[in-house]
């Protein structure tokens, strides 16, 4: 590795893929009733963890983010070990955010001081809707009651930055509702709001029962006018919208997420856990048993390395696959994932790091999102317009 580079920080993800139960939507790597599983995966995880502090040259942590899964079903005692071992193997920056994600019905006064105490700072609860029949549907453990209590516990408790994620676009959800919701959810403050339109992801129950016809998708008007409700109610409620789906308060945007969208280094930790570091991204093995089976087969390497390669990658057995990217591939990328951001991308900025001139590259298609109203180019600023947001993955195509 250039070791210039290695000053910089990094974010790092924690991957706890355990549930109490599988929301009939969800598509990520989580496992329910595997309960006698969660000790050898989490020491797996630990040693995981440690094993990588003595390799990675990069040691300066700007975040660090619990996903899973449901991190807070698990007993706490884990969630300090890893801790630790950050704060003792690594460099954690005095500022660094740390997140924990959380369900409603797990959060006790007990836990939310054990989250305090090892140096939690930011909670994000799923909460998804407070209308208790859609929250049967979803499959939520969690009440209305039981998710306004959690926010109020954790103000209490001492937490001072809490961002919620929503779903909009529910089977036979309205508009009053998710008006409902709103109301619901902007009077409890939190700093933080995301909200994303339910997919029907393959492999999935929810896709299953689409497929048979029993659940129906919201139209794309629908999505479009449940969008515009969400932007226009959390607005008007002093929120200012970053990204795509994600609002905040001044100065309370996610500060992991804004990492992996301007495509800064993050190593991910954990079965199915995906890491970019440098040119290379690579992911975990998502088997419970093969994760800490083939960690505990990965000897440490010693010595530390000038570049990362896959000859590298190779020797770290939970590596389950990688991707070396290209220029043009992480070009590509940075546009994307720029795109999603608000204040869009500076051009300035890419053109100087990949030594090119995008309205030379992207001539055609700059000028075709233009003339349909799907993005806007002015003041050395290439960013979606409120139509293009909407439409956001017409507008990533043309770049792919």
């Amino acid at each position: 590795m250039n070791s210039s580079h290695t000053n910089e920080p990094f974010s790092l993800y924690i991957h706890i893929p355990f549930c109490q139960s599988k929301c009939p939507y969800c598509d990520f790597n989580t496992y329910q009733q595997a309960e006698s599983h969660i000790p050898n995966t989490m020491n797996a995880i630990k040693t995981s963890l440690e094993k990588w502090s003595s390799i990675l040259n990069y040691k300066n942590i700007s975040t660090i983010f619990f996903g899973g899964g449901t991190p807070s079903y698990i007993n706490s005692k884990y969630i300090e070990e890893l801790l630790n071992i950050a704060k003792t193997k690594f460099n954690l920056l005095p500022n660094a955010e740390i997140t924990l994600e959380t369900n409603p019905n797990d959060v006790t006064l007990s836990k939310l001081n054990d989250y305090l105490k090892f140096g939690i700072n930011r909670l994000s609860l799923g909460i998804q809707t407070m209308d208790n029949e859609l929250l049967k549907t979803l499959g939520r453990r969690h009440n209305a009651e039981e998710a306004k209590n959690a926010v109020i516990l954790a103000y209490k408790a001492g937490f001072t930055n809490i961002s919620v994620d929503l779903m909009y676009g529910l089977p036979k959800q309205s508009t009053n509702s998710l008006s409902k919701t709103l109301k619901e959810i902007l009077s409890l403050q939190p700093t933080h709001i995301s909200a994303y339109a339910l997919t029907f992801e393959k492999g999935t129950e929810f896709f299953s029962l689409k497929q048979q016809g029993i659940l129906k998708t919201a139209t794309d008007n629908m999505y479009k006018t449940m969008y515009d409700l969400i932007n226009q109610t959390v607005i008007a409620s002093n929120y200012e919208r970053y990204e795509i789906s994600n609002w905040a308060q001044p100065n309370y945007e996610s500060k992991h997420n804004l990492n992996y969208w301007k495509k800064g280094n993050y190593l991910g930790i954990g079965p199915g856990a995906h890491s970019l570091i440098e040119s290379y991204r690579f992911w975990n093995v998502r088997s419970l048993k093969q994760f800490f089976q083939k960690e505990s087969k990965w000897k440490p390497i010693k010595r530390s390395y000038e570049a990362l390669n896959y000859a590298f990658l190779k020797k770290i057995n939970t590596i389950d696959s990688h991707e070396f990217l290209s220029k043009k591939l992480d070009l590509k990328e940075t546009i994307i994932l720029g795109l999603r951001l608000i204040e869009g991308l500076n051009i300035s900025e890419i053109e100087s790091r990949f030594n090119v001139n995008l309205n030379t590259l992207f001539k055609k298609e700059i000028t075709y999102l233009q003339e349909h109203d799907l993005i806007n180019l002015s003041n050395n600023k290439l960013k979606l317009t409120e139509r293009g947001i909407f439409l956001s993955n017409q507008v990533f195509l043309q770049f792919m």
